[in-house]
């Protein structure tokens, strides 16, 4: 008689545990290696298509230059900061796009110059760009580096501690019992 009771609570413990699990775990936890590959993919595919847009154009197609150009840019810019938004830091995607935006205007504005001494005789654009690929760099850095701290923080928030009760059976004993376990 005890064993079917005990047996009874188990089945309506384990039974429970799977209908709380359901309600109560509307999110899944982040994978860091996951927001490394949205942020590796996001920056290096739009690089390449529009790299590769660019070198396809000819003379006549400027279009097709300019689309490459702006998908490059795209990636470049926003790339980087892809793995924080997976992990639901927008404002962290969103300033790093920014700097990295600013970093672009000091590149393409040292590159200009850097053009126009060629063919004018102007000032060297060589500060402009240095300082664009430093901001430009150490923005995509930072966010390579810190996307295991924002993974981190959404599981800490969205996750939390779960308990789980599974009956179980020891043959060895021919007694029925029960399982608890705590993880967070």
């Amino acid at each position: 008689m005890f064993k079917a009771i005990t047996l009874t609570i188990c089945l309506i413990a384990g039974t429970c545990q799977i209908t709380f699990a359901q309600i109560s775990q509307p999110y899944e936890s982040k994978s860091t290696i996951t927001a490394v590959k949205y942020s590796v993919y996001g920056t290096v595919i739009p690089i390449v298509v529009g790299g590769t847009c660019m070198l396809a154009a000819s003379e006549d197609d400027i279009t097709t230059f300019v689309i490459g150009l702006q998908v490059g840019s795209l990636g470049a810019v926003a790339g980087p900061g892809l793995g924080h938004a997976y992990a639901g830091r927008w404002e962290h995607f969103a300033l790093g796009s920014l700097v990295r935006t600013v970093g672009a205007i000091f590149i393409a504005s040292g590159i200009i110059e850097l053009i126009g001494v060629y063919e004018e005789g102007k000032s060297s654009g060589a500060p402009a760009l240095t300082f664009g690929c430093a901001i430009y760099l150490w923005s995509a850095i930072h966010d390579f580096r810190t996307l295991d701290r924002s993974v981190k923080r959404y599981n800490q928030r969205h996750t939390g501690t779960t308990i789980s009760v599974n009956p179980i059976y020891y043959a060895s004993k021919n007694a029925p019992g029960i399982v608890v376990s705590v993880s967070f």
